[in-house]
């Protein structure tokens, strides 16, 4: 009871801080018991939940590396279809000389997107020779064939 009460007269900020000390130091020993431990081949709770840590972390790693391989895999599979559906737009278009007005919004958000799986320049340029032909309504050019016919 004694020890207690010289420890309250030294003050407040100085029990707490020889407390923190003790803790620390409390720390630290079951630190080198645990490192002494791991070197004689004796696994504690504590070195055995940092062993599971880690290879927890190294398995999310691969599944992270795994997912990133496919989503790249996706999006080069993605361009290349959209690659390959810009060029036949274009074949049509040019064919035809214009480009059906009902068509239009489509063909620029086929091209939005071909963009946006970071597609070349190839794609590009078909889109932009396009872009310089006319839109139509076919229905009205249908109405004019007929007519001349």
């Amino acid at each position: 009871m004694d020890h207690i009460k010289e420890l309250l007269n030294l003050g407040l900020p100085s029990v707490i801080m020889i407390l923190l000390g003790v803790l620390f130091a409390f720390q630290e020993i079951i630190r080198l018991i645990d490192w002494i431990l791991t070197r004689f081949g004796i696994q504690s709770r504590y070195s055995l939940e940092e062993k599971t840590e880690k290879e927890m972390i190294l398995q999310h790693e691969e599944n992270f590396n795994r997912i990133d391989r496919t989503l790249n895999c996706l999006c080069a599979a993605n361009r290349e279809a959209l690659a390959d559906r810009i060029n036949q737009k274009y074949k049509i278009y040019m064919r035809k000389g214009y480009i059906p007005e009902d068509e239009f919004e489509e063909f620029v958000n086929l091209h939005d997107a071909y963009n946006g799986v970071d597609g070349n320049h190839t794609g590009d340029a078909k889109f932009k020779k396009c872009m310089e032909l006319p839109v139509l309504v076919e229905e009205d050019l249908i109405g004019e064939e007929v007519k001349n016919e």
